[in-house]
């Protein structure tokens, strides 16, 4: 009795299963094939769609003011800077956008907030601007007067400022800034912080710095012929950089060796950013932009634009995996789609399927097949008792 209760048993546990495996091949794909490293050891039916949408920015005057810097310091309240003294916010995630008047006319390079309320941009001939009351005022902060490329604080107090001729200025309240020995007198573009202490730096002749001791001192590790616009780590290990003549460098070693990938094209790519070790964004000059899902060992060019062909952009940022922006000759917003291709998830389904109605079946044909064995031999035994007894009687 207890094995005909474990054949049914099985039975009933062998199409499930199966019906589950046949559910999961027709799923859709996960939106990041990095997160989930093992649903990508099987095929999908479905892929993703990614496009740039344009943002509302009637009344502003991009094409001749480009944008080089966007930077979100939550989900609605974003700022992006650029030429000729160019300031925008948002403060409805990024669908619209307006002036702010910083009484400059001066390139800006780059913009950073650590709250809501206080922020920084930094731009041509040394130029500071500081906010304490979410922009409505300004104070221009007189330190030097090289060009200034990139502004990053690690803390709401501990930032750093970069720019050319290896200038590299440090604050540790926020609004002193004092300039710190740098081993380089390249043009540095871009900084970068892991954590409160791993930091880099990247510039002209590929040159690039490090720190493990939160930025007290810093080291050339890499230089070559080239120029960097933008670095980025995924974690303390993966690091990437974008430059001229459509390079991207990365390392697997945090930093110990340095790897070049050619995107098969010779634009300058402005700015890189990895949401994990596999999947990130590279952009540059004349709307190329590009995706990676297995840490930049490949690019993908296939992203859907509106309005975007033929226009400069200069910096891409994402908040988080489903919020990001790009800014240049332009704002755009970033939107993700999942396409299910029903024609696969047929042929999957379909299969899956008639691979649970063969095992349910194989399962009962054996099940039902050892009953009619047991069956024939429990009428072979009663016919054999049957003989005896009649034996006996006569």
């Amino acid at each position: 009795m207890r094995r005909n209760i474990f054949a049914k048993n099985i039975n009933k546990f062998s199409f499930a299963f199966t019906i589950f495996v046949a559910l999961f091949l027709t799923m859709p794909s996960p939106t990041l094939p990095s997160s989930y490293p093992f649903f990508t050891l099987v095929p999908h039916s479905s892929y993703i769609n990614y496009s740039w949408i344009p943002a509302n920015t009637t009344g502003i005057d991009l094409s001749n003011n480009q944008l080089r810097s966007v930077y979100f310091v939550n989900s609605t309240t974003g700022w992006a800077v650029g030429d000729n003294g160019m300031a925008l916010k948002s403060t409805d995630g990024g669908n619209t956008w307006h002036i702010i008047n910083l009484s400059t006319r001066v390139n800006l390079k780059s913009v950073y907030f650590t709250s809501p309320s206080t922020g920084w941009i930094v731009g041509f001939n040394g130029t500071i601007l500081y906010t304490q009351n979410s922009g409505i005022n300004w104070v221009f902060l007189n330190v030097t007067h090289t060009d200034l490329n990139d502004v990053l604080f690690i803390s709401q107090s501990k930032g750093f400022i970069v720019g050319n001729n290896g200038v590299i200025l440090e604050t540790n309240n926020g609004y002193t800034f004092k300039q710190v020995y740098s081993p380089t007198i390249e043009q540095l573009n871009t900084i970068f912080f892991v954590n409160d202490t791993d930091g880099w730096i990247a510039g002209g002749m590929d040159t690039i710095l490090h720190t493990t001791n939160g930025g007290n001192t810093w080291t050339e590790v890499y230089n070559g012929t080239g120029l960097i616009y933008s670095i980025f780590f995924a974690n303390p290990s993966d690091g990437y950089t974008a430059g001229n003549a459509g390079m991207v460098l990365y390392t697997k070693n945090a930093g110990i060796s340095w790897n070049p990938v050619w995107l098969h094209i010779f634009n300058p790519m402005h700015s890189i950013y990895f949401l994990t070790p596999y999947y990130g964004w590279v952009i540059g000059y004349d709307s190329q932009v590009a995706f990676t899902t297995d840490g930049g060992m490949s690019w993908n060019f296939s992203v859907n634009f509106e309005g975007l062909d033929g226009l400069n952009i200069n910096d891409i940022f994402f908040l988080n995996f489903n919020q990001g922006y790009i800014v240049g000759q332009g704002i755009f917003i970033f939107q993700e789609n999942i396409v299910i291709s029903s024609n696969y998830s047929f042929i999957y389904g379909a299969i899956a399927f008639l691979f649970a109605v063969a095992i349910s079946v194989a399962v009962w044909y054996g099940y039902k097949k050892r009953m009619n064995i047991k069956k024939v031999k429990n009428v072979k035994k009663q016919e054999s008792t049957r003989k005896k007894i009649k034996k006996i009687i006569k």
